[in-house]
């Protein structure tokens, strides 16, 4: 009884708007690369004449007119001229914007609500104070004043839950990387008015608060006391030690630990002849018990999924009785990016298995949906819960390697099924009245009921390329095993180095299937075979501009990634060269560009050399220079999350 994540592909227009938010019924489009809006009928509301387009909240959206971000209303007219970087929605009466790279907030008359010197500073949301971040990588507490609630003297804040977060201070140092090394742990809580609850020097690490209730793990002192190895307690809001778990006889699940519905689910650890899973209050008494359950989800309103050995689910009370009349198969679990199984219930509904399908149910055991069967040609499908939305994927890598999986949904409280026929599905926004999909490349809204109600024109190619972020880095190159490598010693240094890296703005090429390009070339004009650190196959190659200081900076950046199998080195012969296309970026502010490229002399060489390209006149925008897009991992082959 496990989730299903799939690596959905998120559409991204511009930045995502708080989920759920009013977008006043308006949806952005884009036309040639500009961009627009429709009603819910498909209708033009706004022509399309902006080169970026963020969503409608609050009667107000951020766009792009050339290289800067303003906001319009809802005919089209600027509220706040364009003179930002990038530029979000607003939320609960302001929103946040950036200039040169620095994030600010303005209120609705586009007014800055207070100067600072933070590095970075979080969205506020609903609340009346968010986490700032120095220079010099020290968190602290500020209100939407910017006045410091709690002082800049910790080492991280982590996100607040139930109006607390747990804090590191400065001298937090856990991990020892040699035997000389010696751990020190400051670890506390922190309130939303500053105070700090918890004080350090009580606990090794802390969880963060759920349902009223964080994990502790206790000193090395402590643990000495009672006798045991790793000893971990529950703490309550006010700092309170409740118990300590047990962990000899029972232990949380692994799975779900924490507090949720007011109570922990635990696995025995002594005997599970006796029992397996458990239930806990918050007193650490085992509350339930059942000798028959080999899973056990979570609570949310008051009801849980339990799992016997022969793989059948049944829904739960907290006395343990089965609600309803059915077993079940399968149940899928709440999504959330920070932990790996969350409530089976949202809304009062869950998604679960029956013989004839997928369906939901609600608190009752009460089947809702029509149960619909999926098709499962290459195994089982992997499968999400966003709101009120079961949205399942179909392996069609077979027929079309490039685009390999469709994506359709189930809404709850409805019979409304949505053929697995999208490339994408832009979950961040999936309860709007219309949702954004992409079919065959193609953005379209439809209806929750899947009702086409828009669809972009096809592509046209020789567009340029005007944007407001960093490209990612995009130069892919291939070379010969090592045994076949040739040139005058091949595996050593070069007496006559004559590496070129050259742009040639006159030999007009076509980028990324669509848009205008030039010709980059990486020759290697030497005596010997060179030799390029690689990502995957990509070199370390990215474009540069010079700001308006007329320093060079990267306006491209080349990803890291989390599997050391994807780094490499590629080598380059004598008198071979490499042929790339790089984008004409198009922007409002005139500069040079130039191209960096990182080599090495012999394939021993630790830390590679640097080479710079001929300079060009070119354009970029001024967000070119620090803003890196969010980007979502497409499965478990992309080790890049950035």
């Amino acid at each position: 009884m496990v989730i299903l994540r799939s690596a959905i592909l998120i559409l991204m227009i511009l930045a995502s708007s708080a989920f759920g938010q009013d977008n006043g019924g308006l949806y952005p489009i884009p036309k040639a690369d500009l961009w627009g809006y429709i009603d819910t009928a498909g209708a033009t509301v706004i022509a399309p004449r902006f080169h970026a387009a963020g969503r409608f909240s609050e009667g107000l959206a951020p766009v792009r007119l050339n290289g800067t971000y303003g906001y319009i209303d809802r005919t089209g007219a600027f509220v706040i001229a364009p003179k930002y970087d990038l530029a979000l929605s607003f939320e609960y009466g302001q929103a946040q914007v950036f200039i040169d790279g620095k994030s600010y907030f303005i209120d609705r008359h586009g007014n800055i609500t207070f100067q600072h010197t933070f590095e970075s500073i979080s969205s506020f949301g609903a609340h009346s104070y968010t986490i700032a971040m120095t220079r010099s990588h020290r968190y602290g507490l500020i209100n939407r004043s910017g006045q410091l609630i709690a002082d800049t003297v910790f080492g991280q804040i982590k996100p607040f839950d139930d109006g607390l977060a747990v804090v590191e201070g400065l001298i937090h140092f856990p991990f020892r990387t040699d035997s000389t090394d010696v751990a020190k742990y400051a670890v506390g809580v922190l309130d939303t008015t500053g105070r700090q609850i918890v004080p350090y020097g009580r606990y090794k690490s802390i969880r963060g608060y759920q349902s009223g209730f964080a994990i502790a793990e206790l000193l090395d002192s402590a643990k000495q006391q009672i006798g045991r190895g790793r000893v971990r307690a529950i703490i309550d809001t006010q700092g309170k030690q409740r118990f300590v778990i047990p962990s000899v006889l029972y232990d949380l699940d692994y799975q779900y630990e924490g507090y949720s519905d007011g109570v922990a689910i635990v696995t025995n650890q002594l005997d599970d002849r006796v029992w397996r899973k458990g239930v806990m209050n918050s007193y650490g008494e085992i509350v339930l018990i059942d000798s028959s359950w080999r899973g056990l989800s979570r609570f949310s309103y008051s009801r849980a999924f339990a799992k016997d050995a022969g793989g059948k689910v049944r829904m739960i009370d907290k006395s343990g009785k089965q609600v309803g009349e059915y077993v079940f198969d399968d149940v899928v679990y709440e999504t959330q990016h920070s932990r790996a199984l969350c409530n089976p219930f949202v809304n009062g509904t869950a998604f679960v298995k029956l013989r004839g399908g997928w369906c939901s149910v609600d608190t009752t055991g009460k089947v809702l949906t029509e149960p619909r069967l999926f098709d499962t040609r290459r195994g089982a499908v992997p499968m999400m819960r966003v709101g009120n939305k079961l949205i399942f994927m179909k392996d069609v890598s077979e027929t079309t390697p490039q685009r390999p999986f469709r994506y359709g949904f189930i809404n709850a409280t409805s019979n409304d099924f949505v053929e697995p026929v999208y490339d994408d599905i832009d979950i961040d926004n999936i309860e709007d009245d219309l949702i954004s999909v992409a079919k065959d490349g193609v953005r379209c809204y439809i209806t929750k009921a899947g009702s086409v109600i828009w669809n972009e024109e096809k592509d046209t190619t020789g567009i340029a390329l005007n944007v407001h972020y960093m490209n990612r880095g995009y130069c892919y190159a291939s070379s010969k095993v090592k045994n076949e490598l040739a040139g005058l010693d091949g595996w050593g240094g070069t007496e006559d180095q004559r590496l070129q890296v050259v742009i040639d703005p006159s030999k007009k090429t076509t980028w990324s299937d669509r848009y205008v390009g030039m010709t980059l070339l990486v020759a290697n004009a030497s005596k010997d075979t060179l030799y390029f650190p690689a990502q995957d196959s990509r070199l370390k190659l990215k474009m540069q501009a010079q700001d308006k200081n007329g320093e060079w900076k990267d306006i491209e950046y080349l990803p890291n990634s989390w599997c050391g199998n994807s780094y490499h080195t590629l080598s380059l012969e004598p008198n071979k060269q490499w042929k790339f296309s790089t984008p004409v970026y198009h922007g409002e502010f005139k500069t040079k560009l130039r191209a960096q490229l990182t080599y090495k002399r012999t394939i021993e060489q630790e830390i590679g050399d640097v080479i710079y390209s001929n300079e060009i006149d070119g354009f970029v925008n001024p967000g070119q220079f620090w803003y890196k897009r969010e980007y979502h991992p497409r499965g478990l082959m992309d080790p890049y999350y950035e």
